[in-house]
Parts: structure tokens; sequence; C-alpha cells
């Protein structure tokens, strides 16, 4: 099964969009706070929802992430960033987020998961 057929659209997008906030901070590495701020930035998704539910600012989660990017190493050369990779963090998000879908008996990997 290719990731075309394991990921809803809404995930794959998520993930696009970890890559572009990794390049956007000149990050080589696709780590687990590229993909939750990518998750953040969707303020009517589940996520938001369940922080409402929390009582947890989400526009605050956002800065405290964008605080921790900043200070991440940051390589010097912006055509290296093409040459990205998930860290072993991201993978096993992903991997965990396969098992609970596997788990729901769902067809694909969503946000949810």
């Amino acid at each position: 099964m290719d990731s075309q057929d394991k990921f809803s659209q809404k995930a794959m997008e998520d993930m696009a969009g970890a890559k572009s906030i990794a390049f956007r901070y000149r990050h080589q590495e696709i780590d687990v706070e590229h993909l939750l701020l990518s998750l953040l930035h969707d303020e009517y998704g589940n996520l938001d929802t369940t922080l409402k539910k929390m009582g947890i600012d989400r526009e605050e989660v956002i800065k405290d992430i964008e605080d921790d990017l900043i200070i991440q190493p940051k390589i010097s050369d912006t055509m290296n960033t093409q040459k990205s990779y998930s860290t072993e963090r991201f993978n096993k998000a992903i991997i965990n987020a396969e098992y609970i879908s596997q788990k729901n008996k769902s067809d694909k990997i969503h946000e949810g998961h």
C-alpha cells in the first residue's frame, strides 16, 4: 500500500505542512513539532476542538512550539532543506497513527490518529 492509499487527504496535507514548516525554519529534519504546528494551524480541526475542551489556549501552544523551533539548529544553505528527512520520533508517530488506525478498523490514517 503506498502512502496515498494509507493516508487521508487531510493527513497528507498535514504532513506536507510539516515539511513546509521545517523548510521555513531552515530545518533539515522534519520532527513531531513541525507536524504538531501544522495541525495547530487548522483552527477548525480535531486538535483545536480537543484543546478547547481541555481549556488550553491554541495560540499559546503555537507560540511555545514556535519559540522552540526558533532555537533549533538551522542549516545555512536553504537549498539543502530540499533534502529533508523525517526524524525517528516523527516516524514513530506515524507508525503509532497507523497502529491506531488499524485498531479502529479505519481504512486510512487521518488527523485524529
